[in-house]
Protein backbone atom coordinates (compact mmCIF):
# COMPACT_ATOMS: atom_id res chain seq x y z
CA UNK A 1 0.00 0.00 0.00
CA UNK A 2 1.33 3.38 -1.08
CA UNK A 3 1.90 6.12 1.65
CA UNK A 4 -1.50 7.73 2.38
CA UNK A 5 -2.51 11.20 3.64
CA UNK A 6 -2.61 10.82 7.37
CA UNK A 7 -5.37 13.50 7.91
CA UNK A 8 -7.62 11.37 5.36
CA UNK A 9 -6.85 8.31 7.41
CA UNK A 10 -7.60 9.98 10.50
CA UNK A 11 -10.63 11.08 9.29
CA UNK A 12 -11.51 7.93 7.57
CA UNK A 13 -11.47 5.69 10.97
CA UNK A 14 -14.20 8.23 12.20
CA UNK A 15 -16.77 6.87 9.42
CA UNK A 16 -19.15 3.87 10.38
CA UNK A 17 -17.06 0.47 11.27
CA UNK A 18 -18.76 -1.34 8.33
CA UNK A 19 -17.21 1.82 5.86
CA UNK A 20 -13.24 2.55 7.40
CA UNK A 21 -11.61 -0.19 6.15
CA UNK A 22 -13.32 0.20 2.52
CA UNK A 23 -12.76 4.23 3.18
CA UNK A 24 -8.75 3.56 3.17
CA UNK A 25 -8.70 1.29 0.45
CA UNK A 26 -9.90 3.72 -1.68
CA UNK A 27 -8.28 6.39 -0.54
CA UNK A 28 -5.01 3.99 -1.90
CA UNK A 29 -6.33 2.80 -5.26
CA UNK A 30 -7.03 6.85 -5.74
CA UNK A 31 -3.03 7.05 -4.66
CA UNK A 32 -2.16 4.72 -7.01
CA UNK A 33 -4.49 6.47 -9.78
CA UNK A 34 -3.35 9.68 -9.51
CA UNK A 35 0.24 10.17 -10.51
CA UNK A 36 0.80 13.46 -10.85
CA UNK A 37 1.05 16.12 -8.25
CA UNK A 38 -3.05 15.78 -6.80
CA UNK A 39 -3.84 13.54 -4.14
CA UNK A 40 -7.39 12.85 -2.36
CA UNK A 41 -7.84 14.75 1.06
CA UNK A 42 -10.72 13.57 2.57
CA UNK A 43 -11.91 16.85 4.27
CA UNK A 44 -15.24 15.85 6.11
CA UNK A 45 -16.07 12.43 6.85
CA UNK A 46 -17.93 11.94 10.51
CA UNK A 47 -19.70 15.82 11.94
CA UNK A 48 -21.01 15.60 14.88
CA UNK A 49 -24.60 16.92 15.73
CA UNK A 50 -23.24 19.97 17.19
CA UNK A 51 -20.78 20.85 14.34
CA UNK A 52 -23.52 20.34 11.73
CA UNK A 53 -26.24 22.80 13.99
CA UNK A 54 -23.38 24.93 13.89
CA UNK A 55 -23.06 24.87 9.95
CA UNK A 56 -26.77 25.16 9.76
CA UNK A 57 -26.46 28.42 11.80
CA UNK A 58 -24.33 30.46 8.73
CA UNK A 59 -26.40 32.42 6.73
CA UNK A 60 -29.26 32.10 9.25
CA UNK A 61 -28.85 33.12 12.76
CA UNK A 62 -25.24 33.13 12.95
CA UNK A 63 -23.11 35.66 10.33
CA UNK A 64 -21.07 33.83 7.70
CA UNK A 65 -18.57 36.21 6.19
CA UNK A 66 -18.50 34.44 2.96
CA UNK A 67 -21.11 36.51 0.78
CA UNK A 68 -21.62 39.01 3.61
CA UNK A 69 -23.29 42.18 1.67
CA UNK A 70 -25.90 44.88 2.27
CA UNK A 71 -28.64 42.69 0.72
CA UNK A 72 -27.19 39.34 2.38
CA UNK A 73 -26.69 40.84 5.73
CA UNK A 74 -26.03 36.69 7.34
CA UNK A 75 -23.90 36.27 4.40
CA UNK A 76 -24.14 32.80 2.43
CA UNK A 77 -25.84 29.30 4.07
CA UNK A 78 -23.82 26.20 4.09
CA UNK A 79 -26.02 23.89 4.37
CA UNK A 80 -29.93 22.69 4.46
CA UNK A 81 -29.57 19.83 6.43
CA UNK A 82 -29.33 20.65 10.68
CA UNK A 83 -28.91 17.69 12.66
CA UNK A 84 -28.94 14.23 11.82
CA UNK A 85 -30.30 15.75 8.78
CA UNK A 86 -26.98 14.72 6.62
CA UNK A 87 -25.22 11.44 6.38
CA UNK A 88 -21.91 12.86 8.20
CA UNK A 89 -23.91 12.54 11.71
CA UNK A 90 -24.52 8.73 10.79
CA UNK A 91 -21.02 8.64 9.72
CA UNK A 92 -21.60 7.36 5.86
CA UNK A 93 -20.42 10.04 4.07
CA UNK A 94 -17.02 11.74 2.81
CA UNK A 95 -15.90 14.67 1.24
CA UNK A 96 -12.80 15.34 -0.74
CA UNK A 97 -10.75 17.76 -2.15
CA UNK A 98 -7.86 17.55 -4.19
CA UNK A 99 -4.43 17.99 -2.25
CA UNK A 100 -1.95 19.53 -4.74
CA UNK A 101 2.17 19.07 -4.00
CA UNK A 102 0.90 18.57 -0.26
CA UNK A 103 0.15 22.04 0.48
CA UNK A 104 -2.72 23.47 -1.05
CA UNK A 105 -5.89 22.50 -1.76
CA UNK A 106 -8.51 22.63 -5.09
CA UNK A 107 -11.75 21.59 -5.48
CA UNK A 108 -11.47 22.22 -9.79
CA UNK A 109 -13.16 18.91 -10.98
CA UNK A 110 -11.96 19.70 -14.42
CA UNK A 111 -7.92 19.82 -13.61
CA UNK A 112 -5.75 16.78 -15.04
CA UNK A 113 -2.60 17.28 -13.26
CA UNK A 114 -1.19 14.11 -13.80
CA UNK A 115 -1.31 14.75 -17.85
CA UNK A 116 -3.15 10.86 -18.29
CA UNK A 117 -6.08 12.24 -19.96
CA UNK A 118 -8.29 11.73 -17.86
CA UNK A 119 -9.22 15.02 -15.04
CA UNK A 120 -8.23 13.39 -11.39
CA UNK A 121 -12.07 14.17 -10.12
CA UNK A 122 -13.25 11.61 -12.69
CA UNK A 123 -10.58 8.83 -12.02
CA UNK A 124 -11.53 9.63 -7.67
CA UNK A 125 -15.36 9.16 -9.00
CA UNK A 126 -14.68 5.89 -10.81
CA UNK A 127 -13.11 4.29 -8.27
CA UNK A 128 -15.97 5.68 -5.39
CA UNK A 129 -18.84 4.05 -7.76
CA UNK A 130 -16.72 0.64 -7.93
CA UNK A 131 -17.04 0.33 -4.49
CA UNK A 132 -21.10 1.04 -4.49
CA UNK A 133 -20.41 5.08 -3.36
CA UNK A 134 -23.10 7.18 -4.26
CA UNK A 135 -21.69 10.72 -5.78
CA UNK A 136 -23.07 13.50 -5.42
CA UNK A 137 -22.15 15.21 -8.56
CA UNK A 138 -24.73 12.93 -9.87
CA UNK A 139 -27.75 14.79 -8.29
CA UNK A 140 -30.42 16.77 -9.51
CA UNK A 141 -31.28 18.90 -7.03
CA UNK A 142 -28.58 19.78 -5.64
CA UNK A 143 -25.81 19.22 -7.13
CA UNK A 144 -22.33 18.34 -4.53
CA UNK A 145 -19.47 17.17 -6.48
CA UNK A 146 -17.30 16.59 -3.39
CA UNK A 147 -19.39 14.39 -1.66
CA UNK A 148 -19.32 10.74 -1.65
CA UNK A 149 -22.13 8.23 0.40
CA UNK A 150 -22.90 4.94 1.18
CA UNK A 151 -26.44 3.80 2.78
CA UNK A 152 -26.23 0.33 2.39
CA UNK A 153 -29.78 0.89 0.79
CA UNK A 154 -31.62 2.93 3.67
CA UNK A 155 -32.80 6.41 2.84
CA UNK A 156 -31.98 9.14 5.50
CA UNK A 157 -35.52 8.61 6.97
CA UNK A 158 -34.52 5.47 7.57
CA UNK A 159 -31.75 5.62 8.97
CA UNK A 160 -33.76 8.68 10.82
CA UNK A 161 -36.04 6.35 12.13
CA UNK A 162 -33.40 3.37 13.10
CA UNK A 163 -31.84 6.13 15.25
CA UNK A 164 -35.50 7.01 16.95
CA UNK A 165 -35.37 2.58 17.93
CA UNK A 166 -32.09 2.77 18.94
CA UNK A 167 -31.07 -0.10 16.46
CA UNK A 168 -27.14 0.77 16.96
CA UNK A 169 -24.62 -1.87 16.72
CA UNK A 170 -23.95 -3.74 19.98
CA UNK A 171 -22.40 -1.09 22.65
CA UNK A 172 -22.55 1.71 20.34
CA UNK A 173 -24.55 4.69 19.18
CA UNK A 174 -24.01 3.77 15.77
CA UNK A 175 -27.32 2.48 13.57
CA UNK A 176 -26.60 -0.87 12.52
CA UNK A 177 -26.55 -0.98 9.05
CA UNK A 178 -26.40 -4.62 8.53
CA UNK A 179 -29.88 -5.23 10.11
CA UNK A 180 -33.23 -4.36 8.69
CA UNK A 181 -35.25 -4.06 12.16
CA UNK A 182 -37.94 -1.52 12.27
CA UNK A 183 -37.38 -0.96 8.38
CA UNK A 184 -40.80 -2.39 7.54
CA UNK A 185 -42.77 -0.25 4.83
CA UNK A 186 -46.27 -1.38 4.60
CA UNK A 187 -49.15 0.87 4.30
CA UNK A 188 -51.49 1.17 7.06
CA UNK A 189 -54.65 2.70 7.64
CA UNK A 190 -56.08 4.71 10.71
CA UNK A 191 -59.36 3.85 11.88
CA UNK A 192 -60.28 6.23 14.13
CA UNK A 193 -59.00 9.93 14.92
CA UNK A 194 -55.24 8.89 16.57
CA UNK A 195 -52.48 10.62 18.58
CA UNK A 196 -48.92 10.36 16.88
CA UNK A 197 -46.20 11.09 19.61
CA UNK A 198 -42.51 10.99 19.74
CA UNK A 199 -42.11 8.01 21.67
CA UNK A 200 -43.69 4.26 22.01
CA UNK A 201 -45.43 5.05 25.10
CA UNK A 202 -48.67 7.02 26.75
CA UNK A 203 -46.00 8.83 28.53
CA UNK A 204 -44.91 10.75 25.51
CA UNK A 205 -45.55 13.71 24.06
CA UNK A 206 -48.38 13.93 20.81
CA UNK A 207 -46.91 15.75 17.95
CA UNK A 208 -49.96 16.03 16.31
CA UNK A 209 -53.55 13.70 15.80
CA UNK A 210 -54.46 12.23 12.65
CA UNK A 211 -57.93 11.93 11.52
CA UNK A 212 -59.45 8.23 10.80
CA UNK A 213 -59.03 7.01 7.21
CA UNK A 214 -55.87 8.11 6.24
CA UNK A 215 -53.06 6.24 5.33
CA UNK A 216 -49.65 5.80 7.43
CA UNK A 217 -45.96 4.56 6.26
CA UNK A 218 -45.11 2.19 8.65
CA UNK A 219 -41.20 2.01 9.46
CA UNK A 220 -40.41 0.25 12.66
CA UNK A 221 -42.46 -1.08 15.31
CA UNK A 222 -41.10 -1.78 19.13
CA UNK A 223 -44.58 -3.97 20.87
CA UNK A 224 -47.45 -2.35 20.74
CA UNK A 225 -46.53 0.97 18.99
CA UNK A 226 -45.72 1.63 15.57
CA UNK A 227 -43.42 4.06 14.10
CA UNK A 228 -45.28 5.78 11.09
CA UNK A 229 -44.59 8.33 8.54
CA UNK A 230 -47.05 10.98 7.59
CA UNK A 231 -46.14 13.42 5.12
CA UNK A 232 -43.39 14.78 6.63
CA UNK A 233 -44.12 13.71 10.05
CA UNK A 234 -42.74 11.02 11.40
CA UNK A 235 -43.82 9.50 14.99
CA UNK A 236 -45.53 6.63 17.12
CA UNK A 237 -48.87 5.34 16.80
CA UNK A 238 -50.78 2.18 18.68
CA UNK A 239 -50.91 -0.71 16.99
CA UNK A 240 -54.31 -1.07 18.08
CA UNK A 241 -55.43 2.17 16.27
CA UNK A 242 -54.06 0.62 12.73
CA UNK A 243 -55.13 -1.93 10.11
CA UNK A 244 -54.10 -3.20 7.05
CA UNK A 245 -54.83 -1.41 3.89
Amino acid sequence: MAELDKISVDRARLLHPELRDEAIQILNECNIALTGRAKVRYTYTYRTPEEQNDLYALGRTKVNPDGKSKSRPMGYKVTNAPAWSSLHNFKLAVDIAMLIDGKTMSWDDLKDWDGDGIAEWKEVVAIFKKHGWEWGGDWSSFIDKPHFQKTFGFTLKQLQAKRNICDFIAGTDIVNVRTTAGIKKPVLITTSTVNVRSGAGLDYPVIKAIASGNEVLQLSENRDWIFIEFGKLQGWINRNYLKSK
